[in-house]
């Protein structure tokens, strides 16, 4: 059924959901280029910044790509040994995942927000895309973990949902925390994981097909069938 509703389209209260997310990312890019939420970043900065924090490192490193490397590995394993093919869900969060990465560098490249305690280092854009890292806003460790925990949390009830969601909310916090962030970034990550995660589940019937023809070709990486 899972299956059948992510190819066939999205419901309103999605498309909805889709819709009001992007009003309020806009308004959030918008703000920071305005630079009207500086305020704000340095208040919250100068009250729980605690660089060298253990922990805060530790759930940090949770969402780094090194880690999401390891998650792709386990999750292709566990779906070959369980159906001998990918799952569409898996290959939703790829996309997600992808999708998400390309819009954080267009972002980090387009505004140029440079990171707590960074000089400001303005480049031209295809520099900056290559140097995307440098910058702030938006956070991909957030909105790695948003992507991750919104298609994880599908299908599950209780501890292990709000488990997922606590972590990906804890993954906001410690880039706050270490002072690798501005808490406009880790915002507007959350806002933009969601964001993208709705759009990519919307639009499956279109990119299903694109990746059916191209990376479905070869076997196990084509969708499997849900299991009744």
């Amino acid at each position: 059924m899972r299956r059948r509703a992510l190819i066939n389209g999205c419901s309103s209260r999605r498309l909805v959901g889709a819709a009001l997310l992007a009003a309020v990312l806009a308004v959030l890019i918008v703000l920071e280029y305005l630079g009207l939420l500086s305020g704000v970043d340095s208040m919250v900065f100068q009250a729980v910044a605690r660089p060298g924090l253990v922990a805060a490192e530790l759930v940090s490193a949770t969402a780094s790509i090194p880690a999401f490397a390891v998650y792709a590995v386990a999750l292709l394993a566990y779906d070959a040994a369980r159906r001998g093919r990918v799952s569409l869900g898996t290959v939703s969060l790829g996309v997600s995942l992808a999708v998400a990465m390309v819009h954080v560098a267009v972002l980090k490249a387009s505004l140029q927000v440079p990171r707590p305690g960074e000089q400001p280092l303005h480049q031209p854009l295809l520099e900056a895309l290559m140097a995307a890292d440098y910058y702030a806003f938006p956070s991909g460790h957030t909105a790695r973990a948003v992507v991750a925990a919104y298609y994880l949390s599908r299908g599950r009830r209780g501890p292990a949902r709000l488990a997922l969601w606590a972590w990906a909310l804890a993954v906001a916090a410690s880039r706050v925390l270490l002072g690798a962030h501005w808490f406009s970034d880790v915002a507007a990550s959350v806002v933009l994981g969601l964001f993208v995660a709705l759009v990519v589940e919307c639009t499956a019937p279109v990119w299903l097909r694109v990746y059916n023809a191209t990376l479905g070709r070869i076997e196990v990486l084509r969708p499997a069938p849900a299991k009744r």
